[in-house]
């Protein structure tokens, strides 16, 4: 790792950078005062550099030109990210916010539309109670689908549905047989006949769809 230095009485920066250092990447040292001397420094360096690293240099000059109060901004254009500066430029944490940890799917039947879509995502059962069945990639994944129990049956179509991607190296037409061949069947909910999507309903009527191909073959 290359490491190049600005420092004078004012500034004291180390910026990274990936890989072995430029042999004029050491800089002189030299006094930074004022926007203009920024941007030279910047200049200086970033034209030594990709552009992941040219990212770097710009924080740490910035960092020494507002001082402290720099120190745990988001950067603009990249408002999922928080920097943790006190660990140095490449360090970062993620923001707070919020994440999917679960569909839920009301049924009828919990068993039966459980076991569709435990069958359809190969998906073991990773936890039953009275109340529902949990299916999960593994106990541990921290996304999975809920199915609980309800009295009423679906009357209208589902706001939210889920969308299938074929994997495991079969074509869509092969996948649209398996999924039929577990209980799924084709609906229309008003979707265009050159649609690249099939859409298609569990053994309770919730509706989802399995995606076509590039070229939209099924």
């Amino acid at each position: 790792m290359g490491i190049a230095y600005e420092k004078s009485a004012a500034v004291n920066t180390r910026v990274a950078t990936v890989g072995p250092a430029p042999e004029t990447s050491t800089m002189t040292a030299s006094r930074v005062t004022g926007v203009g001397s920024v941007k030279a420094v910047v200049g200086r360096v970033t034209a030594e550099l990709d552009a992941p690293n040219r990212v770097l240099v710009a924080d740490a000059v910035r960092e020494a030109r507002l001082g402290e109060g720099a120190r745990g901004r988001v950067r603009p254009g990249n408002a999922g990210e928080a920097r943790d500066r006190s660990a140095g430029p490449s360090c970062r944490v993620p923001a707070m916010g919020s994440r999917i940890a679960v569909v839920a799917i009301d049924a009828i039947d919990v068993r039966t539309v459980a076991g569709f879509w435990s069958r359809v995502l190969d998906w073991p059962i990773v936890e039953e109670e009275e109340d529902g069945i949990v299916l999960a990639p593994s106990e541990d994944a921290g996304i999975g689908i809920d199915v609980f129990p309800v009295p009423e049956r679906k009357t209208v179509k589902n706001r939210l549905h889920l969308d299938l991607r074929v994997t495991g190296g079969l074509t869509v037409a092969q996948e649209l047989e398996r999924l039929m061949g577990l209980g799924a069947v084709k609906v229309d909910v008003g979707q265009p006949e050159d649609a690249r999507w099939t859409v298609l309903a569990d053994p309770e009527g919730n509706e989802f769809c399995l995606l076509h191909g590039r070229d939209g073959s099924p």
